[in-house]
């Protein structure tokens, strides 16, 4: 019995390793964006608003693994049997407001101290994109933590624990008094939480779970899966479009509106999922059925999505290029032959992932990615990844 239990505790060990090792693979492929235009790169069309403080700033905590953050009353039994599943389809717009675990550096900012300048974060040997994980071994989780430590520092020594690359290191940190505000000082920018927009993808009717964007959003920083302390979700209000041309992806123009409309449950390599307090009012009664990767094909099918105060709208476009043995967020190329969405847009733009892609009268999928220099085409990913993932988190 011991030599069994032992055999299942490595085994389940080697598994977390394994899983661990072919997310950062993945990530590496489809978080990072892009700094130079190209025919083979693509956008994720997630439109992200970065919040961080100055000074003593703070930041995310990024690892590539999937995020769990779960509502444990809830059950989304019998999501991977497809057959009699039912989804109400999206295409209407989400906020998600987040705190992320851990803090990440994103760059420094000089202190006056008796009329010297001096960065007291950089000279101790910290680097932007650590993740700041304790402060003289305490555990930290926002800004407001790190600020507190080093103000009240009264200028000795701190222990700053950081993960960079995924080894920890330590270095001391010495705070400087600032002439500017009679405060002491790191010098580090940082940021400890974050808000976006999306699309809605599926609303499972049973429990209004609901699974949105197709990819996870990433970190601008480090182009690795945001790991997600708490988030809620929003109303948002859209009101136009920019519109995209080549070498510059659009982008949906929307504000938050209103309070808080749901939870966010997990930011996962398959989208970002969520229990909304109520449905949205401006979903439609209509239910899908699934059609599976196996049963999609080439050809024409429309997608569901928001672009301006007319709600939801429907938009032909073309699905090639099937990738079957795909598990991530680029299972197959969209083509928009839609004039009226091309003449709206320019095609797929930021704010559109999500998009639910209807084929034959079935959800096969949701708009993921746009490319660079032809927005009318993008990719898409498998409904079924996005409900086994889903199934996964929950």
């Amino acid at each position: 019995m011991k030599n069994a239990i032992k055999r299942k505790h490595i085994k389940g060990k080697a598994l977390f390793f394994i899983i661990l090792i072919l997310c950062t693979l993945m990530m590496v492929c489809n978080c990072a964006l892009p700094a130079v235009a190209s025919i083979n790169n693509s956008y994720n069309n997630f439109i992200a608003t970065s919040i961080y403080q100055d000074a003593n700033g703070i930041n995310n905590y990024y690892i590539p693994q999937i995020v769990k953050q779960t509502d444990k009353s809830i059950s989304t039994t019998n999501l991977t049997s497809y057959e009699n599943l039912k989804l109400y389809a999206g295409g209407m717009p989400f906020g998600v407001k987040f705190y992320t675990s851990g803090i990440t550096v994103i760059g420094f900012s000089d202190i006056s101290s008796n009329g010297i300048m001096e960065n007291p974060a950089s000279e101790s040997g910290i680097m932007e994109k650590d993740i700041i994980t304790h402060v003289n071994k305490k555990l930290i989780e926002s800004s407001s933590d790190l600020t507190e430590a080093i103000e009240k520092s009264n200028g000795n020594p701190v222990k700053i624990t950081v993960l960079r690359q995924g080894k920890e290191l330590t270095f001391v940190l010495l705070p400087k008094y600032s002439d500017s505000d009679g405060t002491y000082r790191s010098g580090m920018l940082v940021r400890d939480s974050g808000a976006g927009i999306g699309t809605v993808t599926f609303i499972v009717p049973s429990n209004n779970y609901f699974g949105g964007l197709g990819h996870g959003i990433c970190s601008a920083e480090t182009g690795t899966l945001t790991l997600m302390r708490e988030g809620t979700i929003n109303n948002v209000a859209i009101n136009g479009v920019k519109k995209g041309v080549p070498g510059t992806p659009g982008e949906v123009k929307g504000s938050f509106s209103g309070g808080t409309c749901g939870n966010m449950i997990s930011n996962t390599e398959c989208g970002l999922f969520g229990k909304y307090s109520t449905l949205p009012e401006n979903i439609s009664e209509n239910l899908y059925s699934i059609r599976t990767k196996n049963n999609i094909h080439e050809g024409e099918a429309y997608i569901l999505c928001t672009l301006g105060n007319d709600g939801v709208q429907q938009y032909k476009v073309n699905i090639t290029n099937i990738d079957r043995t795909q598990t991530s967020s680029k299972c197959f190329s969209v083509t928009v032959i839609d004039e009226n969405l091309i003449s709206r847009s320019g095609g797929i733009v930021q704010g559109m992932s999500g998009s639910p892609i209807i084929q034959d009268g079935y959800i096969i999928g949701a708009v993921t990615h746009v490319l660079v220099n032809d927005p009318t085409q993008g990719y898409g990913i498998f409904i079924e990844n996005m409900l086994r993932t889903l199934n996964e988190v929950s």
